[in-house]
């Protein structure tokens, strides 16, 4: 499923982003979904933010519930990956840590789970995957 760009702003840098979900992934589980991101100075970068621990709850093969009860930082929590400020969180994190906004091509992360940790969310993980 490809979804309209849609921008944030990050430390006063706009990037372009998208939550999506591979349509072929609805009829296995883990279901595996993605954060595109593109810095909007330099559309000749796209950064693909790969995450199968975060589970929404699926319903008919599609996002019933996108948002996953969870900590932040120990604090009760709600992440929701569709969400601007959830985006923009991973954004900061990847371009800061992870990848030059300079580059050009295709960058996959294929560890996005582990940029949500190092966030500071904590138990966002499916039962059935974790456990």
């Amino acid at each position: 499923m490809r979804r309209k760009l849609r921008e944030i702003t990050v430390s006063g840098k706009t990037y372009l982003w998208s939550y999506n979900y591979d349509d072929g992934d609805f009829k296995s589980f883990p279901v595996i979904s993605y954060l595109l991101l593109v810095p909007a100075d330099n559309r000749r970068l796209t950064v693909r933010v790969y995450f199968k621990e975060y589970q929404p709850e699926m319903a008919l093969g599609v996002p019933n519930i996108e948002d996953v009860n969870c900590t932040f930082k120990g604090e009760d929590a709600v992440l929701n990956l569709n969400r601007p400020s959830c985006a923009a969180k991973v954004a900061g994190y990847v371009f800061s840590k992870r990848c030059d906004p300079t580059e050009t091509g295709e960058i996959r992360i294929d560890d996005g789970d582990s940029v949500l940790r190092a966030l500071g969310y904590e138990g966002f993980e499916h039962p059935k995957i974790s456990g």
